[in-house]
């Protein structure tokens, strides 16, 4: 009907008796006499209007006995009074049972009398619950995985040789210009008796023998041939270490060469402000190495080429300034007299 018209307007819904509908008007009606209560309290709060797993069955299930024990029956033809008369009594009752609800809600009061959370519309919804419970799994004990740890695994195999630990090798580069060839065969001679030692130790403790002092270890390991370091042979190993450029890393060794193909070689005063945390004695005693051993280094002939072309550009620049310096000295006035010939395709910007 239209907007701002009086007269009462009677409304009827048609629906299937024993099906769904009826629930979906009764869920309906309990909704609206519901929200009629809570505003009248003013309690505005939004409540959850959306159907449960249980409830959502139920109506679906609702009226299939009927729907099933009519089957094979032959429809029968009703007056619609009747069925408009029966619908105004279901209409009622059901009226009078949303309104005793309302008042219930209404009137609810904290009287200290106790009553079961299970229990909803006459209907006491716990032994469900039981029975849900019943197909729950007890699950086993969640065990976290181990991680691998390398360095654990490393302690371990150290603790069972004995707690003894290779010597530590100083890490050496190209770039620091050691005697890599005589330090590789003193590391080796110290390697091979160290790892003639723990052999022995390990052997030994697996037959369950006693363990053998430092001195017996020493002869056994001489006659074995994998004697350890003379002290002859410590002494130039400390002095071969000192004779490189240990404190030069690989930043210190990409500056040096980049100042040297900006500035070239020879002016090592400009080369050492490039290279930072480095005196110009330092820097100077280095190029002199640099130059008589580049060969040793990996990649010498890229690096070599790198400097090269640097200075040769610097060289291309100081002819240039030569040229223009004798040009402009053979006239008097080089600002009027002086015409420069740009050749064909040149710019002149």
């Amino acid at each position: 009907h239209r907007i701002g018209q009086t007269r009462e307007v009677a409304v009827y819904r048609f629906m299937i008796e024993g099906s769904v509908e009826e629930k979906i008007i009764e869920r309906a009606q309990r909704k609206l006499y519901l929200d009629a209560a809570i505003i009248q309290q003013g309690r505005l709060a939004e409540q959850s209007t959306s159907l449960s797993k249980e409830e959502m069955l139920g109506m679906i299930r609702f009226g299939a006995d009927a729907v099933f024990s009519a089957k094979g029956k032959e429809p029968t033809d009703e007056d619609i009074e009747q069925l408009l008369a029966r619908g105004e009594e279901r209409t009622r009752a059901d009226a009078e049972s949303l309104r005793q609800t309302t008042n219930n809600l209404a009137n609810f009061k904290l009287d200290g009398q106790e009553r079961s959370l299970y229990e909803y519309e006459g209907q006491d919804w716990s032994a469900g619950s039981a029975a849900a419970e019943q197909w729950c799994l007890s699950l086993p004990k969640r065990i976290t995985k181990q991680n691998y740890d390398e360095n654990e695994y490393y302690k371990n195999i150290a603790r069972e040789r004995g707690g003894m630990r290779m010597p530590k090798q100083t890490q050496i580069h190209d770039f620091q210009f050691f005697n890599s060839k005589r330090l590789g065969r003193l590391r080796d001679k110290e390697v091979a008796h160290w790892q003639w030692k723990q052999d022995r130790i390990l052997s030994r403790r697996a037959k369950e023998e006693a363990e053998e002092d430092e001195e017996t270890l020493l002869a056994r390991a001489i006659e074995a041939g994998s004697p350890p370091l003379t002290p002859e042979e410590e002494e130039e190993k400390q002095e071969l270490l000192r004779e490189g450029f240990s404190t030069w890393n690989k930043k210190d060794f990409n500056a040096f060469v980049k100042a040297c193909e900006r500035h070239g070689r020879q002016n090592l005063a400009a080369v050492a402000n490039e290279v930072e945390g480095k005196k110009a004695q330092e820097v100077a005693k280095y190029a002199s190495v640099f130059f008589l051993r580049y060969r040793e280094l990996r990649d010498c002939d890229k690096v070599m080429r790198r400097i090269e072309q640097g200075e040769a550009k610097i060289q291309r620049r100081i002819e240039i300034a030569n040229k223009l310096s004798k040009k402009v000295a053979s006239f008097k006035n080089p600002w009027v007299t002086l015409r420069i010939d740009y050749g064909h395709g040149a710019g002149r910007g």
